[in-house]
């Protein structure tokens, strides 16, 4: 196995965000760019990598616009790794 890469490595490093199947697909994607309306909570997924010819392995990622700065000129976005859990079957 390839040794992991500085992108493997940070997205290794993201905060964990637990989701259904169903709430993955209903984000929207913005793989590359970023959406506007830079509403605090505001979520959507990113195929991070899949532009750079370099990455070798693209992954999913889910964005988050956070707070903005104390002036109003800057919004924060706060990067998770996305866990899709399913239910099993009763």
């Amino acid at each position: 196995m390839p040794a992991a890469s500085s992108h493997d490595n940070w997205i290794a490093t993201l905060p964990v965000l637990r989701l259904a199947p169903r709430a993955f697909m209903d984000l929207l994607e913005y793989s590359s760019s970023l959406p506007t309306g830079t509403t605090p909570g505001k979520r959507w997924r990113r195929l991070d990598g899949v532009f750079d010819h370099r990455c070798t392995r693209p992954r999913w990622i889910i964005g988050e616009y956070g707070a903005p700065s104390p002036d109003g000129k800057r919004i924060a976005v706060n990067w998770y790794r996305p866990i899709i859990c399913v239910r099993a079957a009763s």
